[in-house]
């Protein structure tokens, strides 16, 4: 029997080369090793735990997929589906949530840094609930909020007071009215949000979801007895959650569950083109990312932009490791930057032209795909029946140790 492999992306938008390297590339080397069952998996229902436009669900779910196929999944090797539509995984994550004491979920780092009044993520977060208020005041507001962050992600390490906001305010107040600007945004912001909020009060605006979606993603992975999840570094703490989990489980109800074991990408961690020491980030802005759809003249222009401190040299000259098959040409550069001679009216244009020849297929696929929606929608549907074969198999025998059945 070959090993059990699950992996998931949650459909949240376009997605970039940081998940192409970090995830895609290598699910599709593992899939053609012919070593694994493989099960890729859109995971919308982690993608709820965050503000959404129902409307627009639908089609993100749609493109992550046509990603998934165009990047090089193939239905006749893996079984790809879209989590919500297997209901086995929120009925497992039900179960595993009578077994994980709060303190385990507490641990979890990536709901700290979401919910810590001093990150640079919870203090965005109050700032555009508050933001989102005067959308029927300002026109022009989208822009707005995304300037105003911009301008806020560039004074993160100092302390947020009004004074601060205010001169923000000011230098923002190009495109308006200053004292549209001042009534309308600065108010709101100085009268309703206190940004030296106590934590429980900042964590009484998160959802439970938040809390809770490691467990809904221990389901996703034991759900079908997985042995290999191949992730970044940034999930490597869930998935020994998950392994904590199928230990609590087999010591109660008796042994089912193998403790799967993380593979980790050889690119494990892709940073921002506009700020080498974040990894890349669509909510850093347009600048941090290459999407998988940006056509080449986009390429050559982000690339061109780049940031040349030494972080964000070293960020292109990994990124011209994994995107070029010239190894000479990347022994040049790397030997160049080490002697401090390096010239990047070179070096970018040889990343830029390299990323367009990995993407140029990649997007042709997509444009296959995005035209064939009924192909899309017929490879989930058998997705979802494969996977759910599984999932019922399993969840029946999961009762029956449980006392359910």
């Amino acid at each position: 029997m070959k090993k059990i492999l699950f992996s998931g992306i949650q459909p949240s938008g376009e997605l970039h080369i940081g998940n192409y390297l970090g995830a895609m590339k290598q699910w599709v080397e593992l899939q053609n090793s012919g070593n694994y069952q493989p099960l890729f998996c859109v995971v919308d229902l982690h993608s709820l735990t965050q503000d959404y436009d129902p409307q627009k669900k639908q089609e993100q779910i749609f493109k992550t997929a046509v990603d998934f196929l165009a990047c090089g999944l193939d239905p006749k090797k893996s079984i790809i589906f879209v989590q919500s539509q297997v209901s086995e995984h929120a009925e497992l994550a039900w179960f595993f949530n009578c077994l994980t004491p709060v303190g385990e979920l507490k641990r979890m780092t990536q709901f700290k840094d979401k919910t810590d009044i001093s990150s640079l993520h919870g203090q965005e977060r109050i700032i555009l609930e508050n933001l989102t208020k005067l959308k029927v005041k300002i026109g022009d507001f989208e822009d707005y909020i995304e300037n105003f962050l911009e301008e806020l992600k560039k004074k993160r390490k100092q302390k947020l007071t009004n004074m601060v906001i205010d001169d923000l305010v000011k230098k923002l107040a190009v495109r308006h009215k200053y004292k549209e600007i001042k009534e309308g945004v600065f108010e709101i912001l100085a009268k309703n949000t206190d940004f030296t909020l106590r934590q429980d009060e900042l964590l009484n605006k998160a959802n439970v979801g938040l809390f809770d979606y490691p467990v809904l993603m221990a389901a996703d992975i034991l759900l079908y007895q997985t042995e290999i999840v191949p992730v970044g570094e940034d999930q490597v703490q869930h998935v020994e959650l998950a392994r904590v989990i199928a230990r609590k489980f087999n010591n109660k109800f008796g042994e089912f569950f193998p403790e799967p074991k993380t593979k980790l990408v050889a690119a494990k961690r892709i940073m921002a083109l506009n700020e080498p020491d974040k990894k890349m980030s669509k909510s850093l802005g347009a600048k941090a990312y290459i999407a998988l759809t940006d056509a080449p003249a986009m390429i050559r222009e982000k690339i061109k932009v780049a940031v040349t401190t030494p972080e964000g040299a070293k960020n292109l000259l990994e990124l011209l490791g994994f995107f070029s098959p010239d190894k000479k040409l990347v022994a040049k550069f790397a030997k160049e930057f080490s002697a401090g001679t390096i010239k990047y009216s070179e070096l970018k244009p040889a990343l830029a032209e390299a990323m367009i020849e990995v993407l140029r297929p990649i997007q042709e696929k997509q444009k296959y795909y995005l035209t064939n929606p009924k192909k899309v929608a017929k490879i989930l549907a058998t997705g979802a029946q494969q996977a759910q074969e599984l999932a019922r198999k399993n969840l029946q025998a999961i009762k029956q140790r449980m006392g359910l059945l």
